[in-house]
């Protein structure tokens, strides 16, 4: 019996010792089959999402575990996993991609789905590194893909990379989700706009978007009541204001509705401006030479609401000093008198915004101009180029 027990007991030590060695063994076994570690912090921006858009560029960035020279860059359609099949996305090409932040490698590399990159500094374990492959075409069809990126120490280790999920021994690795999306359109539309109006010079100038506006009237004249003479020249005015979103900005035109353009005498013959207008260029308009004529002053800002923007300019027949303009051509084709006016301000060529221009008239007669009512018709026309 005592033979038996120490036989029991010589058995229960050797299956117990069995056991612990097993316990031993297991640990080491496990140590051969892991594999390569994961690059972390990985992600790839892609300058388009666009399916089947060429020339994409592929910003590569991720953190290795440990150190090395060469990368590959792998693009599969169905899974980001290392160890399953790898096919190329449909239509994904990067045959003729290249790099920034690295170089191109030899060897299997610019296959349809696939990129061997030796970025310009080598990998350092724990540190990010960046490149960026260009001229790819993404997938011709929406949806997600996957890249994986590995790693090796070397140009030569990288050669055991010879297909899509073919790699050799290789340092690191790890898979990215990429997606393709049909792009699609934001749109918006501005209404053309013209905001043009005209109001007595001598009471308050407009405000902006041509409030505060008062009757324009013009009256040429001394004394009371107010008359021409020949002792001196009498100006008036009314003042303008402009404002158009046009992208070639707008033009503002005279148009005297006088075919003589000048002022012209209540009862006299047709035709006739016993007051001429000054013709052509500009004139002072001196006392007692019977002439008629406007003049453009430099814009102002019009107070408000809305903050004044753009730039006018005035033609030159209208903005010479002291001078008056009244550009009337004989037959009036062009000029005050014709169709469509004269122009006497731009806007520049551009948009402009609550932009106040005042116009002065004025007039003087000779010793001899005829005794009689003179007026003229005038209409302000702003032309908007879109």
């Amino acid at each position: 019996m005592k033979i038996q027990r120490l036989f029991d007991s010589r058995v229960g030590s050797l299956a117990l010792a069995t056991f612990m060695l097993v316990g031993l063994v297991s640990p080491a076994f496990l140590t051969t089959a892991v594999s390569a570690d994961q690059v972390t912090d990985r992600q790839i921006q892609m300058s388009s999402t666009t399916p089947g858009a060429t020339n994409t560029s592929y910003d590569v960035t991720f953190t290795p575990k440990a150190a090395g020279t060469t990368v590959v860059v792998e693009f599969c359609a169905a899974s980001p996993v290392i160890t399953e099949t790898c096919t190329a996305p449909t239509g994904f090409d990067s045959g003729s991609a290249t790099a920034t932040g690295g170089t191109i490698a030899d060897g299997y590399t610019n296959s349809t789905a696939s990129v061997k990159v030796t970025p310009t500094t080598a990998l350092v374990a724990d540190t990010p590194k960046n490149f960026t492959i260009t001229n790819v075409k993404n997938p011709t069809t929406s949806g997600t893909f996957y890249a994986r990126i590995i790693t090796y120490t070397d140009a030569t280790q990288s050669n055991g990379h010879t297909a899509l999920g073919t790699y050799g021994t290789h340092v690191d690795d790890g898979g990215i989700a990429l997606h393709t999306t049909a792009p699609f359109q934001v749109s918006a539309v501005i209404r053309e706009t013209m905001n043009f109006c005209v109001s007595d010079g001598e009471a308050a100038e407009p405000t902006a978007g041509c409030t505060g506006l008062t009757t324009p009237s013009v009256i040429l004249g001394h004394g009371s009541p107010a008359a021409l003479d020949s002792s001196a020249t009498n100006d008036d005015s009314v003042t303008t204001q402009l404002s158009t979103n046009a992208s070639s900005g707008a033009i503002v035109y005279l148009k005297n509705g006088n075919s003589c353009g000048g002022l012209f005498r209540l009862g006299a013959t047709p035709g006739t401006c016993d007051i001429p207008p000054v013709a052509t260029g500009t004139d002072a308009i001196l006392p007692g030479t019977a002439k008629f004529g406007m003049k453009v002053d430099a814009s102002t800002d019009a107070t408000g609401g809305s903050t004044a923007a753009g730039t006018i300019t005035r033609d030159a027949d209208y903005s010479t000093g002291a001078n008056y303009g009244m550009n009337w051509v004989n037959g009036n084709a062009t000029g005050v008198s014709s169709t469509y006016g004269d122009p006497i301000y731009t806007s520049a060529g551009a948009p402009v915004s609550n932009k106040n221009v005042e116009l002065t008239f004025g007039a003087t007669a000779s010793p001899n101009t005829p005794a009689g009512s003179y007026s003229a018709t005038m209409n302000l026309i702003a032309v908007g180029k879109f």
